[in-house]
């Protein structure tokens, strides 16, 4: 008899612990739902990408390709959406940024492209930039791990995050987060949220990050499906939670991958107050139809413990956005069906 009661209860602590296994994905349920209200404060923007938006004084910082030789930094009045300046063109002279303009950061009024392919940042203080041109421009240079994808600029710390390839099977470990601190001191993050290489690397090839304001928090999402991380950072990398939404839809062949039938677009960037994270997100359109115009259409509200809280509708494409620090207002470079590019304030 105790044999019998002692397996039935090992089968129930077994069945309670597969119950709550921590890589159970699970569609996220908002508390709130409801539509935003969208304004267009440009005129159609003449950019051919977006990649990065910002809040600074009564102004607008946007971060775009137009074309080769051509400013890649903007800045716009907030009010009535007027250009005031650009500069930083896009090639490989002096002063110019190129693989730097896909690892973009503003902290503390300065803002650094990243070029991880080389090694080298090209930074500025907006302020200094406005009234001195290209005299307030800085280059340093900084150490460039294997595999490295992505670099951001935070709180006085540099943050590195790498994608070990699944092709080269060899010893060498590749951080997933490496952080260098004002002091020079380097943390490191090596826990993987996916087991299997190949799905892991192609879900993490563009990983969306954010930083608090106040310099003690990161999160960061994945490029596929829909897999939130958020960490303390005050003193070394601290996961506070992981949060599976929605798993990566994708199958591996050769040395690409495609989408499954089930695969929607899940996150599209990320913002950071002190007490929420945002996203951009897309809970219901399908990578694989073609037939849809207007993706991520919606923002998504988080606490930063990963808790889904709220979600906003729009009825434009999110291209990039940033919050305010209230977390009630929203700036973004919001597309239309026509696919005309605004500057646009979206209030939550």
């Amino acid at each position: 008899m105790k044999k019998v009661l002692f397996l039935f209860l090992s089968a129930i602590l077994l069945l309670s612990s597969c119950s709550r296994n921590p890589k159970e994905y699970r569609m996220p349920e908002f508390r709130t739902e409801k539509d935003a209200t969208v304004e267009h404060i440009s005129k159609p923007l003449e950019i051919m990408h977006p990649h990065r938006i910002y809040e600074y004084e009564d102004k607008i910082i946007l971060i775009a390709y137009v074309g080769k030789g051509e400013d890649t930094f903007y800045l716009y009045d907030k009010a009535t959406g007027n250009q005031i300046f650009s500069g930083i063109k896009f090639g490989n002279g002096p002063g110019e940024v190129n693989g730097g303009l896909y690892n973009v950061s503003f902290d503390s009024g300065v803002l650094s492209y990243s070029d991880i392919q080389v090694g080298e940042r090209l930074s500025f203080n907006v302020s200094d930039f406005l009234s001195r041109g290209y005299e307030a421009i800085s280059v340093e240079y900084f150490e460039v791990v294997p595999w490295t994808i992505a670099a951001d600029m935070a709180g006085g710390k540099q943050f590195y995050f790498g994608d070990k390839t699944f092709l080269k099977k060899d010893s060498l470990v590749v951080p997933r987060i490496r952080m260098v601190d004002e002091k020079g001191d380097t943390y490191s993050y090596t826990e993987e949220t996916i087991d299997d290489d190949a799905i892991r690397f192609f879900t993490y090839m563009q990983p969306y990050r954010a930083t608090s304001p106040d310099g003690s928090k990161l999160a960061v999402a994945s490029g596929r499906g829909a897999i939130l991380e958020t960490f303390s950072i005050e003193s070394g990398i601290e996961n506070i939670q992981t949060r599976y939404f929605i798993r990566p839809g994708i199958e591996i062949k050769d040395m690409s991958y495609s989408f499954t039938d089930a695969e929607v677009w899940g996150f599209g960037g990320l913002s950071a107050t002190d007490k929420w994270v945002f996203s951009i997100i897309d809970l219901k359109h399908r990578c694989i139809d073609k037939s849809v115009q207007l993706i991520f259409n919606d923002i998504a509200k988080f606490d930063w413990s990963g808790k889904p809280l709220a979600i906003y509708h729009t009825p434009y494409q999110i291209n990039c956005f940033c919050v305010d620090t209230e977390g009630d207002l929203v700036y973004a470079v919001t597309q239309d069906s026509e696919g005309c590019y605004y500057l646009s304030k979206i209030s939550l």
